[in-house]
């Protein structure tokens, strides 16, 4: 099993002995679980998700780029917002994504940190590290431990 971004995957191998006795390998990969969001602004309904591919991101698209999977619902509201295209089908790279990604980051992880016990999250926490170069999100884990 391994992870990268926004997915956890397993990768094996099956081993088999044909009627002539020789063996046969095959290997599989399949993916476990993948990141999904819903996304709406003030009630209403964005139609993309916050954890596109990169062969799906358009030009000033943004997209969220973390070292574990997430399911997510999210309704932006209040005085925070986001800049959207002229369909308001995407999200557009802007000041309010950055901060908004960075405030996501910080409430996951506060979340995280607050239900494992010290010695885990820490370990967690170094391998959030070492596994992404977000710096939205590592900006918002950073803040967790200042909190």
């Amino acid at each position: 099993m391994s992870y990268s971004s926004n997915e956890i995957s397993q990768k094996t191998t099956s081993i088999t002995i044909t009627d002539e006795g020789e063996i046969n390998e095959e290997n599989s990969h399949s993916t476990l679980t993948r990141s999904q969001s819903r996304l709406s602004l003030h009630g209403i309904n964005v139609p993309t998700s916050l954890f596109l591919n990169s062969w799906e991101l358009k030009n000033n698209g943004v997209q969220i780029s973390w070292p574990f999977p997430l399911i997510i619902v999210v309704d932006v509201c209040g005085n925070g917002d986001l800049d959207l295209n002229s369909s308001r089908t995407q999200i557009l790279m802007s000041e309010k994504w950055i901060n908004f990604e960075e405030e996501l980051a910080f409430l996951v992880c506060s979340g995280i940190k607050s239900s494992l016990k010290s010695k885990y999250w820490n370990n967690l926490e170094n391998i959030f590290i070492k596994k992404t170069k977000n710096e939205q999100f590592l900006s918002g884990l950073n803040r967790v431990n200042t909190k």
